[in-house]
């Protein structure tokens, strides 16, 4: 795959999660194969730059920044090392993006399904390595109901659910949509994307 469709494959599930209602369980697997393919984009340019600079990576080396960028200095290849310098810089700015810290760095990501008694808890899990690769897998788990008082703000009711809507959210941002996150998200990678194409 290249990068390009990289982020339409993400650009596909982010549409299909935008279309799917919030309270269908279709909508974790279009977040978790968001993420997923939103995840790969700068992998994928990282690959795809070491194939350029002929830096001859197998599919069994690990690739990340340190890896290139060893791998470029023990071939004394320039245009190699000033790449992998812009991306790192690149990767900087991207780790300085609340959205990304969230999306991509932090290992679980809580998604609640609305307000009614027995909410969901989602838990997406980004980083876990299974056999040497990147995998991303979801956990679900159910709260249990709880009495709501005075000042207790839990979305976790002891009545019968009244029927209202079920909203998908990040904990992290619990009054923005998930969609627009996502949006967000995948828009500063593929900024930087094109920041890194612009400097070659």
């Amino acid at each position: 795959m290249t990068v390009d469709e990289r982020v339409i494959e993400a650009r596909f599930f982010l549409g299909k999660l935008t279309d799917t209602g919030p309270s269908s369980e279709d909508s974790v697997h279009y977040l978790s194969a968001f993420l997923s393919a939103s995840r790969s984009i700068m992998n994928q340019l990282l690959h795809d730059y070491s194939e350029k600079h002929g830096l001859e990576f197998t599919d069994t080396d690990p690739l990340n920044s340190r890896t290139f960028r060893n791998r470029a200095h023990s071939k004394g290849a320039r245009d190699a090392l000033v790449f992998i310098d812009a991306f790192d810089r690149a990767i900087g700015r991207l780790e300085s993006n609340k959205y990304y810290e969230v999306l991509a760095l932090r290992r679980n990501i809580n998604v609640r399904h609305g307000a009614h008694p027995l909410v969901h808890n989602l838990t997406v899990m980004t980083q876990e390595r299974i056999n040497d690769t990147d995998t991303l897998t979801v956990k679900t788990e159910r709260d249990a109901p709880i009495a709501v008082g005075p000042n207790v703000f839990h979305p976790v009711a002891a009545e019968p659910e009244t029927g209202s809507p079920k909203n998908l959210s990040f904990e992290d941002f619990p009054g923005d949509s998930v969609r627009r996150i996502c949006a967000l998200y995948l828009s500063a990678i593929v900024d930087e994307v094109a920041t890194l194409r612009a400097e070659r």
